[in-house]
């Protein structure tokens, strides 16, 4: 009789467990921040919204990379390591993200019209995001420039996951024998007013510095590239770039040492016209987001400017239980000033 009981209970237990982590699906707000601390030097946290087992149309959002703004539509654009493009809009409420809604899915396809969510990994390792043609008024001419970690490629697509074209990369860049590794690929990519496309490794290729991390220009702008000192902290890769109003160049980088013992996310100015043709850009080291110093932050992969200084990042699930979607909301001051 205890046995049977016992073993009752467990299965109780196993019950709970199974619907708060694999099967409710809700919306929560949450505050990132250590007890106490209300704002980190220039940046402002403004306001976390965790997506815990959400779908639309039968697609389950998660493993999140790539984030832009799309401001003719209002509509939050994602991508995702398994090739879907979801369209999400966005609340703020009292200054502070309320809420991420869910409004579409397309899967992003080839060149021959087929998807790529059928195709493996190799092939819809989308990581990168930068629109065109997403602020000028016009409705319905949405494009997508999308970077690819593995089978490394940058390619354009309109609104819905259709291919359009494929950019040209540098020759060091079109090799995957060159990278430090097959899951190391084209992490991040923005488009600059003055050198265009622009993409980076999420680490330093192969017989390069092992502290630097370089960002190259695509497409068919001047061959050109800027090298920076990496984060200190261990394996610190570039996962994301954004413009800021102010021209320069913001970076999200991220450490992450497994087994989830320790997360690390960096955002870092640089000015892309500080450029010297063999010294490292001097970096503006904006806020340090440290899970070993309070921090409840998770694997923060996408980066996307909404409107004048605030930014939204998006962090990548990796597809299980242990880790979460979460949108943090964020003011930006120009380098030198300080949050009012």
């Amino acid at each position: 009789m205890i046995r049977k009981l016992v073993l009752l209970i467990i299965g109780l237990v196993f019950v709970c467990f199974i619907y708060y982590f694999m099967i409710r699906s809700t919306v929560i707000t949450l505050d990132i921040k250590p007890k106490g601390l209300h704002h980190h030097q220039s940046v402002q946290i403004l306001g976390t919204v965790q997506l815990k087992n959400q779908s639309i149309d039968g697609v389950k959002i998660g493993k999140l990379s790539g984030l832009a703004w799309d401001e003719d539509h209002q509509r939050l654009l994602a991508i995702s390591d398994t090739g879907y493009l979801f369209h999400f809009s966005i609340e703020i409420k009292a200054n502070t993200l309320s809420a991420i809604i869910p409004i579409a899915v397309y899967p992003l396809h080839d060149k021959h019209g087929k998807s790529l969510v059928l195709a493996g990994s190799e092939f819809s390792d989308a990581e990168g995001l930068v629109l065109t043609n997403a602020d000028n008024g016009i409705a319905n001419d949405t494009l997508l420039w999308v970077s690819f970690e593995r089978n490394m490629r940058v390619v354009n697509y309109n609104s819905k996951g259709q291919w359009l074209a494929k950019s040209k990369l540098p020759e060091k860049l079109s090799r995957g024998s060159n990278y430090s590794g097959y899951n190391s690929g084209l992490e991040a990519i923005v488009i600059h007013p003055k050198y265009g496309l622009l993409i980076a490794p999420e680490y330093r290729l192969k017989n390069g510095a092992n502290s630097k991390h370089v960002i190259y220009t695509a497409g068919h702008q001047k061959p050109q590239t800027w090298q920076f000192w990496s984060s200190p902290y261990q394996d610190s890769g570039i996962v994301a770039m954004e413009l800021m109003p102010s021209g320069e160049l913001l970076v999200l980088e991220r450490s992450w040492v497994f087994p989830f013992t320790r997360v690390v996310i960096s955002l870092r100015t640089i000015n892309l016209e500080d450029h010297h043709p063999y010294l490292p850009i001097k970096l503006d080291e904006r806020l340090v987001l440290d899970s070993q110093q309070g921090w409840h932050i998770d694997n923060y992969e996408g980066l996307a400017h909404i409107s004048s200084n605030q930014f939204i990042m998006v962090s990548d699930d990796n597809g299980n239980f242990l880790q979460n979607t979460l949108f943090t909301l964020l003011s930006i001051a120009p380098s030198g000033m300080a949050i009012k």
